[in-house]
Protein backbone atom coordinates (compact mmCIF):
# COMPACT_ATOMS: atom_id res chain seq x y z
CA UNK A 1 0.00 0.00 0.00
CA UNK A 2 2.78 2.54 0.76
CA UNK A 3 4.18 1.93 -2.74
CA UNK A 4 0.84 2.87 -4.29
CA UNK A 5 0.65 6.06 -2.23
CA UNK A 6 4.22 6.94 -3.21
CA UNK A 7 3.47 6.28 -6.89
CA UNK A 8 0.36 8.47 -6.77
CA UNK A 9 2.29 11.26 -5.03
CA UNK A 10 5.10 11.04 -7.59
CA UNK A 11 2.62 11.15 -10.47
CA UNK A 12 0.88 14.18 -8.96
CA UNK A 13 4.22 15.97 -8.55
CA UNK A 14 5.15 15.15 -12.15
CA UNK A 15 1.82 16.42 -13.51
CA UNK A 16 2.08 19.60 -11.46
CA UNK A 17 5.61 20.21 -12.72
CA UNK A 18 4.38 19.86 -16.31
CA UNK A 19 1.56 22.35 -15.84
CA UNK A 20 1.90 25.37 -18.18
CA UNK A 21 0.04 27.58 -15.66
CA UNK A 22 2.23 26.94 -12.65
CA UNK A 23 2.89 29.52 -9.94
CA UNK A 24 1.50 32.98 -9.38
CA UNK A 25 2.78 34.26 -12.73
CA UNK A 26 0.34 32.27 -14.82
CA UNK A 27 0.24 33.13 -18.48
CA UNK A 28 -3.40 33.74 -19.25
CA UNK A 29 -4.79 33.14 -22.73
CA UNK A 30 -5.48 36.14 -24.95
CA UNK A 31 -8.59 38.09 -24.11
CA UNK A 32 -11.49 39.10 -26.33
CA UNK A 33 -12.13 42.79 -27.07
CA UNK A 34 -14.59 44.81 -25.00
CA UNK A 35 -14.85 46.61 -21.70
CA UNK A 36 -12.89 44.67 -19.07
CA UNK A 37 -14.05 43.56 -15.67
CA UNK A 38 -11.62 44.76 -13.02
CA UNK A 39 -10.57 42.02 -10.58
CA UNK A 40 -8.61 42.07 -7.35
CA UNK A 41 -5.17 40.51 -7.07
CA UNK A 42 -6.72 37.82 -4.86
CA UNK A 43 -9.18 36.90 -7.64
CA UNK A 44 -6.26 36.89 -10.12
CA UNK A 45 -4.46 34.40 -7.88
CA UNK A 46 -7.63 32.30 -7.73
CA UNK A 47 -7.80 32.43 -11.55
CA UNK A 48 -4.18 31.23 -11.71
CA UNK A 49 -5.13 28.32 -9.43
CA UNK A 50 -8.01 27.52 -11.80
CA UNK A 51 -5.57 27.32 -14.73
CA UNK A 52 -3.37 24.94 -12.71
CA UNK A 53 -6.36 22.72 -11.97
CA UNK A 54 -7.51 22.43 -15.58
CA UNK A 55 -4.04 21.82 -17.03
CA UNK A 56 -3.81 18.61 -18.94
CA UNK A 57 -7.14 18.97 -20.72
CA UNK A 58 -9.58 19.00 -17.81
CA UNK A 59 -12.84 20.86 -18.25
CA UNK A 60 -13.85 23.80 -16.11
CA UNK A 61 -15.25 27.31 -15.83
CA UNK A 62 -14.38 30.44 -13.82
CA UNK A 63 -16.94 33.05 -12.75
CA UNK A 64 -16.38 36.48 -11.20
CA UNK A 65 -18.61 38.92 -9.31
CA UNK A 66 -19.58 42.30 -10.83
CA UNK A 67 -17.07 44.18 -8.66
CA UNK A 68 -14.32 41.61 -9.29
CA UNK A 69 -13.91 40.82 -5.61
CA UNK A 70 -15.22 37.24 -5.71
CA UNK A 71 -14.16 34.48 -8.06
CA UNK A 72 -15.28 30.86 -8.12
CA UNK A 73 -14.40 27.94 -10.36
CA UNK A 74 -15.64 24.44 -11.06
CA UNK A 75 -13.56 21.81 -12.81
CA UNK A 76 -13.30 18.10 -13.47
CA UNK A 77 -11.09 16.55 -10.80
CA UNK A 78 -11.37 13.02 -12.18
CA UNK A 79 -9.61 11.48 -15.14
CA UNK A 80 -12.94 11.16 -16.92
CA UNK A 81 -15.99 13.28 -16.11
CA UNK A 82 -19.64 13.18 -17.01
CA UNK A 83 -20.35 15.23 -20.09
CA UNK A 84 -23.73 16.42 -18.83
CA UNK A 85 -22.16 18.33 -15.91
CA UNK A 86 -22.31 22.10 -16.48
CA UNK A 87 -19.14 23.76 -15.23
CA UNK A 88 -20.49 27.19 -16.14
CA UNK A 89 -23.64 26.71 -14.06
CA UNK A 90 -21.65 25.38 -11.09
CA UNK A 91 -19.16 28.27 -11.30
CA UNK A 92 -21.94 30.87 -11.54
CA UNK A 93 -23.87 29.36 -8.63
CA UNK A 94 -20.76 29.20 -6.44
CA UNK A 95 -19.79 32.78 -7.29
CA UNK A 96 -23.28 34.18 -6.76
CA UNK A 97 -23.56 32.41 -3.40
CA UNK A 98 -20.43 34.29 -2.27
CA UNK A 99 -20.71 37.55 -4.22
CA UNK A 100 -23.00 40.53 -4.41
CA UNK A 101 -25.19 40.10 -7.46
CA UNK A 102 -25.12 38.12 -10.65
CA UNK A 103 -21.70 36.84 -11.68
CA UNK A 104 -20.14 36.64 -15.13
CA UNK A 105 -18.30 33.74 -16.73
CA UNK A 106 -14.72 34.88 -17.20
CA UNK A 107 -13.31 31.67 -18.67
CA UNK A 108 -14.45 28.27 -19.89
CA UNK A 109 -11.56 25.87 -20.12
CA UNK A 110 -8.65 27.98 -21.37
CA UNK A 111 -10.90 30.30 -23.40
CA UNK A 112 -11.38 33.78 -21.94
CA UNK A 113 -15.03 34.75 -22.45
CA UNK A 114 -14.89 38.25 -20.97
CA UNK A 115 -11.93 40.66 -20.89
CA UNK A 116 -10.49 41.47 -17.48
CA UNK A 117 -7.58 43.19 -15.77
CA UNK A 118 -6.56 43.68 -12.18
CA UNK A 119 -7.37 46.91 -10.39
CA UNK A 120 -3.62 47.46 -10.15
CA UNK A 121 -3.23 47.21 -13.95
CA UNK A 122 -6.25 49.49 -14.49
CA UNK A 123 -4.82 52.10 -12.12
CA UNK A 124 -1.44 51.98 -13.88
CA UNK A 125 -3.20 52.55 -17.24
CA UNK A 126 -5.25 55.45 -15.81
CA UNK A 127 -8.58 53.65 -16.20
CA UNK A 128 -9.67 54.21 -12.60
Amino acid sequence: MPRVAFAVAALAAFLTACSPYQGTTARAPSQPPGKPIFITLQVQQHLNKYYQQIAGGRGGAFAVSPKGTVGFFAFCAAVQCREEFSYTRAALQGCEARGQGPCTILAVGHDIRHPYMTYQEAEAKGLL
